[in-house]
């Protein structure tokens, strides 16, 4: 559950939550679900502060990212190669957090045949689908 700024949010499967810390936000574990694995990166935008807004005012602060979309590999892969222990140095650091930045700017310019115009259930199946398409 992600509870920010008055909102109340139960992240599912795909869902995203692009917040910033400090921030008038808090997420938990609801008691009534199964465990859960998630993707965290905290970076500093500084110099990419510009297109982290954009994409968040693009997709939301909960959007759908599909499992397979490049910003979502990009995590993965720096979680990947962080727990290989080859992120040696800030530099690497900062380059794939720069290039995640830039893909969720890319995945965010993408039209989406406008899915936020479809009923909130038409998208919820959409979603589902591309989620588990396998």
């Amino acid at each position: 559950m992600l509870e920010s700024n008055g909102e109340s949010y139960r992240i599912g499967p795909g869902r995203a939550m692009m917040l910033e810390i400090p921030g008038n936000h808090i997420y938990y574990f609801p008691k009534d679900n199964a465990a859960w694995t998630f993707l965290f990166i905290q970076i500093r935008p500084t110099l990419i502060l510009p297109n982290w807004q954009e994409a968040k005012r693009r997709l939301g602060e909960v959007p759908y990212l599909p499992q397979m979309c490049k910003p979502v590999r990009l995590l993965q892969d720096m979680f990947d190669e962080a727990s290989a222990g080859r992120i040696t140095d800030s530099y690497t650091a900062s380059s794939m957090a720069y290039e995640f930045v830039t893909e969720l700017c890319r995945f965010a310019s993408v039209p989406k045949d406008d899915r936020r115009e479809w009923p909130i259930k038409v998208r919820q199946a959409s979603e589902y689908f591309e989620s588990n398409y396998a």
